[in-house]
């Protein structure tokens, strides 16, 4: 009996042990210390992750081969930089994203992905012109707008296009109607979810500046699903 329960115990503990590689092996974080820089176009990238059930985005600005810049957002859109800010410009400083004795593992493991995300990405938001940096406005946070019920049960639906005007905060500044969708109530809706939007602002020669921006909701009905669509940002 003893050897029964002595041969379960070490079925169990394999099996704690081969969960573990697997939780390991999914939640590691990129080996990121031999990264070449030199490699990357300079632009400036934008990437998002999950990291402990929290989603961030980020935005890292390569230029000339080398990493200047790396802003990380919230998943609303705010900017949390400054939170990580001493860690991100170590990592900048050094070139490298092998850091020793980095006190906060979590924090360390954060500034990891944010890197390795959005230097997987394919879209370059910006281009160096006479040695200055030049970004277009970029959206961070899509705030989905709630679709009204008394319009969803007539079936009624709508296109409308906001233009927004984005501070160098990253945060709209005002919003006005461009086009309406031929519903006031969808109208409202759609400015209302505009203030919520959340932005990486334009730079020019590489200093942040107020730009303008288009956006468009799609009110669309699919049988008892409706879809809010908010379309690519066009600067105009």
């Amino acid at each position: 009996m003893r050897r029964k329960y002595f041969y379960l115990i070490r079925v169990i503990v394999f099996i704690c042990f081969c969960a573990s590689l697997y939780l390991s092996a999914c939640t590691s974080v990129p080996v990121l210390e031999e990264v070449d820089f030199s490699g990357k176009e300079s632009g400036v990238y934008l990437g998002s992750f999950e990291f402990s059930n929290m989603k961030f985005f980020a935005n890292t600005t390569v230029i000339d081969g080398k990493l200047t810049n790396i802003e990380l957002f919230d998943k609303l859109g705010n900017n949390i930089s400054t939170k990580y800010w001493d860690l991100l410009e170590e990592v900048i400083d050094k070139q490298t994203c092998h850091i020793d004795n980095v006190e906060n593992k979590e924090t360390y493991k954060i500034i990891l992905r944010a890197i390795d995300e959005s230097l997987r990405s394919k879209h370059n938001y910006g281009k160096i012109m006479s040695g200055k940096l030049y970004k277009r406005t970029q959206v961070i946070y899509k705030y989905r707008p709630r679709y009204p019920e008394d319009l969803r049960l007539y079936g009624i639906e709508g296109r409308v296009t906001l233009g927004i005007v984005v501070d160098k905060n990253g945060k709209p500044s005002d919003i006005h109607l461009k086009k309406s969708s031929g519903s006031d109530e969808l109208d409202d809706v759609a400015v209302e979810a505009g203030w919520d939007c959340r932005f990486s602002p334009m730079v020019k020669a590489g200093e942040k500046v107020e730009s303008k921006v288009l956006m468009h909701y799609n009110f669309i009905l699919k049988g008892e699903e409706h879809i809010d669509e908010v379309h690519d940002l066009n600067v105009y």
